[in-house]
């Protein structure tokens, strides 16, 4: 599960976003290597980055949008 602490961002901010990484019994998977990938409003995916649930299940990862970033949905995916 993957969310944003609120719902639009303009060009220039930081999006700051948490997912929760749960077995299939909803418990916190702990220590797991995973990898973010960001993905702009155009399809293309501009960046993948390696990061680790830590010891509640939770990632927490900072996203500085450029300050000429493509309006639209962008989209943060931990698959």
């Amino acid at each position: 599960f993957v969310y944003t602490e609120r719902g639009i961002y303009r060009p220039g901010e930081t999006v700051h976003l948490t997912a929760l990484v749960r077995d299939d019994q909803g418990r916190a998977v702990i220590g797991l290597p995973l990898a973010l990938t960001v993905t702009r409003p155009d399809g293309v995916a501009i960046r993948t980055v390696a990061v680790q649930s830590g010891h509640t299940g939770a990632v927490p990862y900072d996203h500085q949008l450029p300050d000429s970033a493509i309006t639209g949905a962008w989209h943060f995916a931990v698959p």
